[in-house]
């Protein structure tokens, strides 16, 4: 029996929508452990800086890649500032990355109108994410 994920047929018909893709970017890295994706919803088109601790992107799944993508979103739309987002992140920031997120920034309030409910969403649960569970293990096969 196969099991079907509401979130992942949500996913799809999001992406089908508003034609959201993305894909590697042969891009120059700005930090170490950050891989650039190139992402586009409608009419936007942005690099997004992934942090990919579970080797999703080597998958090759586009389900998957956009979600990362809108992961990365949430993660700087939600942080208080720039010094936040790295420390939430783990990461030490520098230069090229305070210029990112602030472009990124600038960006989110646009890709949030494709949103019916005008905010950010991934269709993932963190809990599904991080445990490796129900519609991100389904994502990852």
């Amino acid at each position: 029996m196969v099991h079907r994920y509401p979130e992942i047929e949500a996913l799809k018909a999001f992406i089908e929508k508003h034609s959201v893709t993305a894909k590697n970017s042969n891009s120059e890295r700005i930090l170490e452990g950050l891989l650039p994706v190139y992402f586009e919803m409608g009419r936007i088109a942005v690099e997004i800086q992934v942090q990919d601790e579970y080797n999703d992107l080597s998958r090759n799944n586009d389900l998957l890649s956009v979600v990362l993508c809108l992961r990365e979103l949430e993660m700087i739309d939600e942080a208080e500032n720039y010094e936040g987002w790295c420390f939430q992140n783990g990461i030490k920031g520098n230069e090229a990355l305070q210029v990112y997120f602030t472009e990124i920034e600038k960006v989110v309030p646009q890709l949030k109108q494709y949103f019916l409910d005008k905010e950010l969403d991934s269709f993932i649960s963190d809990w599904d994410f991080q445990l490796n569970a129900g519609a991100i293990q389904e994502l990852r096969k």
